[in-house]
């Protein structure tokens, strides 16, 4: 009876070159650790199908359902899943630390107050609408687009906001001054509710690139400056801050209500791709567990190999059969 056993369960035909370094590559960057150990099929398969599974969850929710958020009442534990893709998710840790949750927001007449303060400066494309009273006396109504610029004068006691806005209301030129009561949405926001609330209030309509602006029209009088009306619109928010911000509550609720059961499904495709890169990380720090030519069988003989140099003994002969 012959009996075969394996003395290895890795391929020695691979070379894992630092394990160390492969699986740190392999987890920043799914199939780079293969590719630094040249095992280019595995590289293109784990690259192709992790980042694709990772990125297409991303698509069906969004582009909103991966970040960190650790407060008391909304922890995002499905993130630990989501960072093991590496490199791609770790943004929303970095988001996470930028990200200050506003203060001032208080629910009133059924929607969210905005800041009251803009920190130094503002200058900005704006894009909305403006309500006020022109010089002779007669409200004026419609879409203004151009620059706005808002400056904030702090002193011991007081923060007061100033600015102008030069562009065209309803394709004429136009130049407002402006001054406080002002709302602005904060600078760094996922998902912000940029509908109008004053001139022609309008559903709440969520946006993640504008950023919500109103400000009051002035005229200068003889002792001060008093109001003649407001504008009200969005500029600009820049890619870096939203992408992988921690998505507000009322945020969280208008995707649910847009998205319907597609949020649930775009996470567990975010989940799936993390845990799918454990593996590979692993595969770049091990090596296969099965290869090419990992099979070295033994044969394990209980009969003492025969001595070339003695003759060999002639077969017996067979005995006659007996005679009946």
């Amino acid at each position: 009876m012959k009996s075969i056993s394996y003395k290895s369960m890795t391929d020695p035909r691979v070379d894992l070159k630092n394990p160390f370094i492969a699986a740190i590559l392999a987890y920043l960057i799914p199939g780079a650790g293969h590719l630094y150990q040249r095992r280019f099929f595995k590289s293109a398969v784990y690259f192709v199908c992790i980042l694709g599974t990772f990125f297409w969850g991303m698509h069906l929710g969004e582009w909103k359902i991966v970040y960190y958020k650790w407060e008391p009442t909304n922890k995002t534990l499905g993130f630990f899943a989501q960072v093991m893709i590496g490199l791609p998710a770790l943004p929303a840790v970095a988001q996470h630390m930028r990200y200050e949750p506003p203060q001032n927001l208080y629910q009133a007449f059924g929607r969210f107050e905005k800041q009251t303060a803009i920190r130094g400066s503002l200058k900005a494309p704006f894009t909305g609408r403006v309500n006020y009273t022109n010089d002779d006396n007669m409200e004026v109504t419609g879409e203004l687009v151009g620059q706005i610029e808002l400056d904030q004068d702090s002193s011991d006691f007081v923060a007061e906001v100033n600015g102008t806005f030069k562009g065209t209301l309803d394709g004429k030129e136009v130049e407002l001054r402006l001054a406080e009561p002002v709302e602005i949405g904060p600078q760094i926001y996922a998902s912000e509710n940029v509908g109008f609330n004053y001139i022609q209030p309008k559903t709440a309509e969520f946006a993640s690139d504008r950023r919500y602006v109103m400000c009051h029209v002035v005229r200068s009088g003889e002792s001060h400056n008093y109001e003649v009306g407001l504008i009200e619109g969005t500029v600009p928010r820049s890619f870096t801050d939203y992408y992988m911000v921690p998505v507000e509550a009322e945020a969280e609720q208008h995707l649910h209500g847009l998205l319907g059961k597609q949020v649930e499904l775009a996470l567990v495709f975010t989940w799936i791709a993390g845990l799918l890169n454990v593996l590979a990380v692993w595969d770049a720090f091990e090596g296969p567990a099965y290869g090419y030519g990992d099979e070295q069988p033994e044969e394990e003989k209980s009969e003492k190999p025969a001595d070339p140099k003695e003759p060999e003994k002639p077969a017996p002969k067979p005995e006659a059969a007996t005679k009946a």
